[in-house]
């Protein structure tokens, strides 16, 4: 891409303090995994690609169709009518948007067997994931390999967000010491969701990932609440626990210990 083109293109934001030319020049070198291309994969997706980051590698194993369309802003109509993979159509469609930033799309599940693949290379994971046990590998593998995450959660009315650093914060696992109980667990086909929550939430991770690339410090360090229907905004301090085995290198879900 010629000069002229770059700076057309990433004007608005270079001219900000915290990113300039340098924080443009990062995010072009960045590579960034996204677990999940549903609401907020595609939404985190979509402001990354657009922010210039160089290059998206997308993981998903499901299938469009016609209800993702209320929130999932990469598929259309024809995408669900032909049952398209979500990954290689969130990798269509953005190459749409910006044809200089490389995008993988991947039709996988994400697993023990995969994930040290899958993170290979890669300078930040994004959740865009629907399950407890997948995030508790995610935290396993982060933390295992100095990656850092930000996790994401919408259903609801309710939005969650956090931003994970191996062995400078709290981890996941420190927030949730063991999987819930399956009949406690609401996810949006029981209990909905506004296409608002993830939204908001999306905008906070992709927020949290460019600090994180350009190296801006004033990273979120607590967990997030957002619940746009009852006026609720919170932020709640996180807390390492002493007996976390996580953070004590003990990688269960990743090794298959448990």
């Amino acid at each position: 891409m010629q000069n002229w083109e770059l700076v057309q293109r990433y004007s608005r934001q270079q001219i900000l303090p915290g990113i300039g030319e340098e924080g443009q020049r990062k995010l072009g070198e960045s590579h960034v995994l996204i677990l999940g291309c549903g609401a907020l994969g595609c939404l985190t997706a979509s402001a990354l690609i657009r922010a210039g980051v160089g290059r998206l590698r997308l993981v998903d194993r499901g299938v469009v169709a016609l209800h993702n369309l209320q929130r999932q802003i990469l598929y259309d109509e024809a995408d669900a009518r032909m049952g398209l993979a979500k990954a290689i159509a969130a990798e269509s469609s953005l190459k749409e948007v910006n044809h200089q930033v490389r995008v993988e799309g991947i039709v996988t599940n994400f697993s023990s067997g995969n994930a040290l693949s899958l993170v290979e290379g890669v300078d930040l994971a994004l959740d865009g994931l629907d399950n407890y046990e997948s995030r508790f590998l995610l935290n396993d593998v982060a933390w295992k390999t100095g990656i850092p995450w930000i996790y994401g959660a919408a259903v609801g009315t309710v939005g969650l967000t956090a931003t994970f650093l191996p062995h400078q914060t709290p981890c996941f696992r420190c927030l949730h010491p063991e999987l819930p109980p399956p009949d406690t667990i609401l996810d949006c086909t029981v209990a909905g969701v506004i296409n608002a929550v993830p939204w908001m939430v999306a905008a906070i991770q992709a927020a949290e990932a460019v600090k994180l690339l350009v190296g801006d410090p004033s990273l979120n360090k607590g967990l997030l609440l957002v619940d746009p229907w009852n006026h609720n905004y919170e932020k709640i301090v996180l807390a390492t626990r002493a007996s976390c085995p996580t953070c004590r290198g003990h990688y269960s879900f990743l090794d298959g210990s448990l």
